[in-house]
């Protein structure tokens, strides 16, 4: 088929454009590799995406926050404040990365934006949740407190101890005292006092009733001089204290 004005013209312009050094020409293997690097930096946005909302989870169950969600309207406000917010938004930009970078394929080319975010978010949402699956937090978590992990072991450290300005903590009950029961944060040594605290419980919660020495609690309430006024006091199922220690 003989090309068209329009079709000679544009030839035209290139090959004076190539003459002139306006254009250069590059090799093959320029375009290889450079399709080789963005896929590379694509399936690792990917996975660092997927490695971080897995995190997310873990965190928030590890450090027993889901039972602030029972607490009423003070523990939703509580869940709320303490949500990793940060790390969430962090995991979105990666997404954002991702959608970007596929864009820069000719198959994702023409795709509509929402499109390829949600079927980047439901890829990433499944990973997560297949790696808390398999445990692999479970794991770094119990390896970073016998030898440390390099790089990402100061994330998994603390998760269950009170979180800074706000009494919330998964303890074990030490001894009763009418309304008042002491507990031991879990991540303390048993030899310390750091990690003790005196609860007043909830009124009306029938604690001799409810609770005994040896029960694993989640409680959340306000510190008064060293004593907690607990508003929430939740026994945790001994099935989830194990999935951490």
């Amino acid at each position: 088929m003989n090309d068209t004005p329009q079709q000679h013209g544009i030839k035209e312009n290139v090959l004076e454009k190539i003459q002139k050094g306006d254009v250069h020409m590059r090799p093959k293997v320029y375009f290889v590799l450079k399709v080789v690097i963005l896929v590379a930096v694509a399936l690792c946005t990917l996975a660092v995406s997927a490695f971080l909302f897995s995190f997310i989870v873990f965190s928030i169950y590890a450090s027993g926050k889901p039972f602030l969600l029972g607490f009423g309207s003070r523990g939703v406000f509580a869940f709320l404040a303490l949500f990793p917010w940060l790390m969430l938004v962090v995991d979105v930009a990666l997404l954002l990365l991702f959608e970007w970078l596929l864009h820069r394929f000719q198959f994702g080319y023409h795709r509509p934006f929402i499109y390829l975010f949600l079927v980047a978010a439901s890829v990433v949402v499944a990973s997560g949740l297949v790696m808390n699956a398999v445990s692999v937090h479970r794991s770094i978590y119990l390896q970073n407190e016998h030898a440390g992990v390099p790089v990402i072991g100061p994330f998994y450290e603390h998760l269950r101890r009170p979180s800074p300005g706000r009494e919330i903590f998964l303890g074990q009950v030490l001894f009763i005292e009418g309304n008042i029961f002491t507990v031991r944060a879990d991540d303390h040594d048993k030899d310390s006092d750091d990690g003790v605290r005196r609860v007043e419980a909830p009124a009306g919660m029938d604690v001799a009733g409810y609770l005994k020495a040896g029960d694993e609690v989640f409680v959340a309430g306000d510190d008064e001089g060293g004593r907690i006024r607990a508003y929430g006091v939740t026994k945790v199922p001994s099935v989830n204290a194990a999935d951490i220690e």
